[in-house]
């Protein structure tokens, strides 16, 4: 989606928590997959989006558009805490366990 041909044959997977990461983990991706290739969210295109909530839940839900950025975790700890709207991460976490 972010390098060409910018295709968009990619299945995301969005959770409506947060998602946990080591150090390790997290330093791992970056070394192995993640090369800011990051962009603003696009439009989508007759897309279809799936969550894995129910639909009443969608009360409390707010929407931003932000970039997620690896170097300030949202808890000091020695784990980083990131929204589900940093799934990007997830995603090629998932990947990088399957190719490494």
């Amino acid at each position: 989606l972010t390098t060409p041909p910018c295709s968009e044959n990619v299945i995301w997977i969005i959770f409506r928590g947060e998602m946990e990461f080591s150090d390790d983990e997290l330093q791992l991706l970056h070394n192995n997959v993640f090369f800011e290739d990051f962009r603003e969210p696009q439009p989508l295109n007759n897309r279809i989006v799936l969550r894995s909530y129910s639909k009443e839940d969608n009360s409390t839900l707010t929407y931003q558009s932000y970039h997620c950025n690896a170097q300030q975790p949202v808890q000091s700890s020695t784990s980083f805490i990131y929204s589900a709207a940093c799934w990007k991460y997830f995603a090629l976490f998932i990947i990088s366990y399957i190719i490494f």
